[in-house]
């Protein structure tokens, strides 16, 4: 009997393997949003298009801290109707930032600042 549950062993787990490695690519890129207050606003380099900056936002997210990533790329930095630079996002701004996770990184998609 074990030696029979040897040799089964691998066929019944295997599409369990199977399926961690179709799955589990997405589960690396998982996107989400946080709302939250600007703790720091750390400016690397800006180009042109004003929102198209590279650095970084902490946030205070329900107590704990988040850093979001900003790459350089086009991204939505919007205050109300308004496209802003990094720049203009301010210490004590609440924020909306859809994500999407790059390894270790939140890397910004988007970030619309709250009216004051």
């Amino acid at each position: 009997m074990r030696a029979v549950i040897r040799l089964l062993a691998p066929v019944a787990l295997s599409p369990f393997l199977l399926w961690g490695l179709i799955v589990g690519p997405s589960l690396a890129s998982e996107e989400g949003s946080y709302e939250g207050r600007v703790q720091d606003v750390k400016v690397i380099k800006c180009g042109l298009p004003p929102a198209e900056c590279e650095g970084s936002l902490l946030l205070d997210v329900a107590g704990r801290p988040v850093t979001i990533a900003l790459k350089l790329g086009p991204k939505e930095l919007v205050r109300g109707q308004e496209t802003i630079g990094l720049p203009m996002i301010r210490p004590g701004d609440v924020v909306t930032v859809r994500y999407v996770r790059q390894g270790d990184e939140l890397v910004a998609r988007s970030v619309r600042v709250h009216p004051r």
